[in-house]
């Protein structure tokens, strides 16, 4: 079969183009023929690997224009460029991602008969896309032949005309080959990984890493990602006389290799759509504590099990449980055997066993 995946860009490091890297990769180890087609994109290549079969079309059809009113003026236009773009592909199936580019691909699409499969990649009760796109969604998806979204509570967001249409697909990992051994000697290195953006409360994670740091002298906290939020952390993190023990890294592709020389990791979201960088650290055996925060995590982590969960937003909390694994080798052993399972929940052959369900629909 053709399948035509479609994204916005392809050089981000995110979480949804992780999971574009690896279900087209396995599509193509399942004898599809698979293009991936961006539409906001400038840059050469894909931060993810992929497999040298798949043909990556790089476009800037939605990334021309900013000002809002020429935008909405320019849709029919968009509209048409997608469709062509699309249509040159030859699809026999088009799996889009995400929300409003999953409109955009529906609407230009119309009267072709090609089926759509619309992922949903976001905490869709924290990502608001505006009421004309939300009326758009729940009148285009109706012609969808499936839609998927990440979490239990992301299927009750939709109306229920649409309930025999969705399906929750959690995101995969792929199997790790380094793990986390030693749990008695520590580092002192925290670790914690994500855009630099709001919702992943970085602010949260820095105030909470200058209550504790000065009972661990050699603590150090590493960040890995960027985003438009650098400048006011970078600020933050000089205020509080923390440039020293608190650095912020460009994204890597070797995250997991990081995280295995780490102690411990750190999510501090206000909102999670899913969380792959837990899975990733968990799957390496590192100890994890995140907060409980919509609505990923809490469905990866089974508190003080695989895990710790805390309270979203809480500081004083998130330096205690910080405070807690730094001086509990035992804990860290028995949080990180239990984490490595998650491997198997969230095994790359499952995920492709619900894709191909969809796919033969």
């Amino acid at each position: 079969m053709r399948i035509t995946l479609i994204i916005s860009k392809m050089s981000n490091s995110g979480g949804t183009e992780r999971v574009m890297s690896i279900l087209s990769s396995e599509l193509v180890k399942r004898d599809h023929k698979v293009t991936i087609l961006t539409v906001s994109d400038t840059s050469k290549n894909s931060f993810y690997p992929l497999d040298p079969q798949i043909k990556l079309i790089k476009t800037d059809i939605l990334g021309k224009i900013k000002n809002p009113v020429l935008k909405s003026l320019y849709f029919p236009v968009t509209l048409y460029k997608i469709r062509k773009a699309i249509l040159r592909t030859k699809p026999d199936l088009i799996i889009s991602f995400a929300d409003i580019l999953n409109i955009l691909t529906i609407i230009s699409l119309f009267k072709t008969k090609i089926p759509v499969i619309a992922t949903e990649h976001f905490a869709l009760c924290f990502k608001k896309i505006g009421n004309i796109w939300e009326f758009l969604r729940i009148k285009t998806y109706k012609l969808t032949k499936a839609i998927t979204v990440i979490t239990p509570e992301d299927k009750i967001f939709f109306s229920s005309v649409l309930s025999n249409k969705i399906h929750v697909v959690y995101n995969p990992i792929m199997n790790s080959s380094l793990f986390k051994t030693n749990y008695s000697d520590l580092k002192y290195e925290l670790i914690s990984v994500g855009r630099l953006i709001k919702d992943k409360g970085f602010d949260i994670l820095v105030h909470a890493f200058s209550k504790v740091e000065k009972e661990f002298p050699k603590l150090k906290l590493n960040i890995y990602g960027s985003g438009p939020e650098l400048s006011n952390l970078n600020n933050l993190i000089n205020n509080l006389g923390l440039e020293q023990k608190i650095i912020i890294h460009d994204p890597v592709d070797n995250i997991v290799e990081k995280m295995v020389q780490s102690d411990i990791f750190v999510l501090s979201s206000k909102s999670e759509s899913f969380g792959m960088v837990i899975a990733e650290a968990m799957s390496a055996g590192l100890p994890v504590i995140s907060t409980d925060c919509p609505n990923g995590p809490r469905n990866i982590i089974e508190n003080n099990v695989n895990g710790i969960l805390i309270q979203n937003e809480n500081i004083e909390e998130l330096s205690e449980k910080i405070r807690l694994l730094l001086t509990d080798s035992e804990l860290r052993r028995n949080l990180g055997n239990n984490a490595i399972k998650i491997s198997d929940t969230l095994s790359v052959d499952k995920y492709m066993d619900k894709w191909n369900e969809m796919i033969k629909l």
